[in-house]
């Protein structure tokens, strides 16, 4: 099956730094929060330009953890009802949820006031929303969570996501832009004062084993063989975002006729190119179609938020059309050519025949 989860080309590819790494984790007894997770946080910070970074154990927990350590609880947070769910979760569980439609990019349409206390905008499949418009329809002291667990490498303007915003927060997994043999997170933020209290929250609400509870907390952890991981696919992520970029410009030219619509960035973005995004009518056939022929396209997303984490009665036509029409291929940074030919090709047979049985 052609999939875009290539863990073991990935393993391939840094198998000799992975084992060294291995062996002085194991050896050294350090397992947790130690020399890697330095390493991992030090690249990201020179990636994003951030002051600070901290791993943690999934971007789910980054999105806790940054929840609890500016404290919000009880308002209300501006965000889109579109992505996957752990995007909103968290920040469903303590405060209400004012969910606004996505733009024809998939990212939450700006161009409107937010009076809310906080913004969350998702920063999906890659690609940015509008910061600057943002930014000037928000009030001033409006605190924003950037969720760019899909957007590592992308920018805004020229500036990197994860760069924008009180704190931002990646996601590590199979299937991310650096993919981890499973799960992992961080958190990338600039202001000093914040510094002991994410120590606190993501240490069950202690600031050590001795000192007093002050807070809320959570387990946030991060472990050291899956920060080696990530530390070592950062050295990478260049080189692995230009051939995903290669990839969808492929797809995108062989495409051009069908019909169907490509998910693109807006112009302010570079978009890491971190799925390769379709809408159609037709979708579910050719999920069934592409995955006949050894292919695993997925549909990504299925779910409007606001069925389920909002009693709001807004009409929500981009989110209720990408529910409904989106399907992503495989657009991995370790496939081959064949491979990509195999299923560019059998895309472009499915339209084939869905033409010659109406004619």
């Amino acid at each position: 099956m052609i999939s875009n989860i290539n863990l073991d080309r990935c393993y391939r590819e840094l198998e000799q730094q992975l084992l060294s790494a291995y062996q002085e984790i194991q050896l050294s007894g350090q397992v947790r929060n130690g020399k890697y997770c330095r390493l991992a946080e030090q690249e990201l910070k020179k990636i994003t330009g951030r002051k600070h970074a901290r791993m943690c154990p999934s971007g789910t927990q980054g999105l806790l953890i940054s929840i609890l350590a500016w404290n919000i609880q009880g308002y209300e947070i501006a965000s889109s009802p579109y992505s996957y769910v752990a995007s909103t979760n968290q920040a469903a569980m303590f405060n209400t949820m004012k969910y606004y439609d996505i733009n024809a990019h998939g990212v939450l349409d700006v161009n409107r006031k937010f009076d809310e206390q906080v913004i969350l905008p998702i920063s999906l499949y890659g690609n940015t929303c509008d910061y600057d418009t943002m930014f000037a329809n928000t009030p001033y002291d409006c605190t924003v969570i950037v969720d760019s667990a899909q957007s590592l490498g992308s920018t805004y303007k020229g500036q990197p996501d994860g760069s924008i915003g009180d704190v931002a927060v990646f996601s590590f997994a199979v299937n991310k832009p650096v993919p981890t043999c499973g799960f992992h997170g961080a958190i990338v933020w600039d202001n000093d004062n914040m510094n002991d209290k994410i120590q606190t929250v993501a240490n069950n609400g202690k600031r050590s084993r001795n000192y007093p509870i002050e807070s809320y907390g959570v387990n946030g952890e991060p472990f050291e063989i899956q920060a080696s991981q990530i530390y070592y696919g950062l050295l990478n992520y260049k080189k692995w975002q230009d051939r995903r970029k290669q990839i969808a410009k492929y797809y995108s030219d062989e495409f051009k006729n069908l019909p169907l619509d490509i998910v693109k960035p807006n112009d302010w973005c570079e978009s890491n190119h971190h799925k390769f995004v379709m809408l159609t009518k037709d979708r579910n056939e050719l999920d069934t179609f592409l995955r006949e022929n050894n292919i695993q396209s997925e549909l990504r997303y299925t779910d409007n938020f606001s069925d389920f984490f909002s009693n709001q009665k807004k009409f929500f036509p981009n989110t209720d059309k990408f529910c409904s029409q989106c399907i992503t291929i495989p657009n991995s940074q370790w496939l081959t050519d064949a491979e990509i030919e195999h299923t560019a090709s059998h895309v472009k047979k499915f339209y084939e025949s869905k033409s010659a049985t109406t004619h």
